[in-house]
């Protein structure tokens, strides 16, 4: 069976005019936005939860009033933030598969209900698509359902809803070039593929939580909190290393199944999107390793010798990294994005 891929830009329809011309390069741009937005809202849906159960454990926090409070606080923001993520992932992922459907059958049979179900039904990209607005459908109620149900009975809950966001990460793998890579060498891709998307779920997905995580250390003069706080900096720094290295593999992996010539990388435009990829990669890593080296350190030691109050310049000079950090990730996946649509050299 064949694997669902990235739509060719040559399936559009060719009417020739000017307007049409115009329209669907309309709908291109439109469509590269809202695979950004839904790129992102996944990635950041998913390292939400994982946050919860990873970036601050209960076993570190004493029984303090004060301490409960933060914490509480601080995974009520993380509350919002999954809701959020998965509802602008679930409508992005509403005019995804529109638009998709509209470039594949023309904006003159869209209005046909027939053709568009005909669509949903009977092509790869449509059962994908029905598949994927199932697992979102899921998760949302499981997001929902956990904002009623006491705390001590929310383990399988979260379980599940952990489980429904990791695979609707992993199946965006079935969105992109991989998909459409036949025979065994597909499956290896697929894999790859899957792999490099769980892994930029916790970096850089996991900036977002992380940086609110910083934010509320710095709003507080607890010193408890910010020793809590300097903990979960040097967990978040082992998990961001692991991820890095899994990125820069399977990046590597990836490319090997479009670039057999050097010179393509730069000839080609595809080549030249992923170059521009890989440089902000660098530029990502460079933040990175300036907060684990350096910032890291110091924070530690200003912690165990600081007394209750403002935060110290250390712990502003590493938020205003993770900002940094996250305004270059953000172009990372914008260029994710449009690599999706982009035309692969071919051997």
């Amino acid at each position: 069976m064949r694997r669902p891929g990235p739509l060719p830009v040559n399936t559009w329809p060719a009417e020739g005019s000017h307007y049409f011309e115009r329209t669907f390069h309309f709908m291109a741009y439109g469509l590269a936005l809202v695979r950004f937005l839904h790129w992102a809202a996944s990635l950041l849906l998913t390292a939400s939860l994982l946050a919860r159960v990873f970036l601050l454990p209960q076993g570190w926090l004493g029984d303090a009033p004060h301490v409960k409070a933060w914490r509480d606080r601080y995974l009520s923001r993380l509350g919002r933030l999954a809701r959020t993520a998965w509802a602008v992932a679930l409508l992005s992922w509403v005019l995804w598969s529109g638009l998709t459907a509209l470039i594949m059958i023309g904006t003159d049979q869209f209005s046909d209900s027939s053709v568009v179900a005909t669509v949903l039904v009977h092509t790869q990209f449509g059962r994908l698509s029905t598949a994927r607005l199932a697992i979102l459908a899921l998760t949302g109620g499981c997001l929902f359902a956990s904002r009623r149900t006491p705390a001590r009975e929310r383990g399988v809950l979260t379980a599940l809803t952990v489980a429904l966001t990791i695979l609707n990460t992993l199946t965006l793998a079935l969105t992109g070039h991989a998909a459409a890579t036949p025979g065994a060498a597909g499956t290896w891709h697929l894999a790859i593929d899957a792999l490099h998307l769980a892994a930029a779920s916790v970096w850089p997905g996991g900036l977002a939580c992380f940086a609110l995580l910083l934010g509320s250390m710095m709003a507080s003069p607890a010193l408890d909190l910010r020793t809590a706080a300097a903990r979960a900096t040097t967990r978040f720094s082992a998990s961001s290393l692991v991820a890095v290295a899994v990125l820069g593999a399977t990046g590597l992996a990836n490319s090997c199944f479009f670039f057999h010539d050097v010179r393509t990388v730069c000839t080609s435009l595809y080549g030249r999107l992923l170059l521009a990829k890989v440089l902000l990669f660098f530029g990502m890593l460079g933040f990175g390793a300036w907060n684990l080296f350096v910032l890291k350190a110091k924070l530690t030691r200003e912690t165990q010798g600081a007394a209750a109050g403002r935060p110290t310049s250390t712990t502003r000079a590493l938020f205003r990294n993770v900002l940094w950090e996250m305004a270059l990730g953000t172009l990372v996946i914008l260029a994710v994005a449009v690599l999706g649509m982009t035309e692969p050299p071919r051997p």
